[in-house]
């Protein structure tokens, strides 16, 4: 499994439509579930500081991910682009691989 993890600082008063497009059914997500491969993202709120988040988002390998950014590359920035103004901070944490297999 491929996990990719992203943390945010969401710009003041846009809370709840960030919410809205990165949570669970948000529409991340709703882009995500169109490629094979995808098994869901988590929102995280840190309530220690108020605007920061973190997303998690779980595809069941390397390949299936490659293969959303080649299939959706032109969406895929066209929603970035369209989110731009409710982040102030983002940066991608880290990529990683959970091999159930020992």
């Amino acid at each position: 499994m491929l996990i990719i993890i992203w943390e945010y600082i969401v710009a003041e008063s846009q809370e709840a439509e960030f919410k809205r497009i990165y949570g669970v059914n948000g529409d991340w997500v709703q882009l995500f579930k169109q490629c094979k491969g995808y098994l869901g993202t988590e929102l995280l709120h840190n309530t220690d500081h108020p605007r920061h988040y973190i997303t998690i988002d779980r595809w069941n390998s390397s390949s299936a991910f490659d293969s959303f950014q080649e299939n959706y590359r032109v969406e895929y920035e066209a929603m970035d682009a369209r989110c731009n103004s409710l982040i102030e901070f983002e940066v991608r944490i880290g990529t990683g691989i959970l091999n159930f297999s020992t």
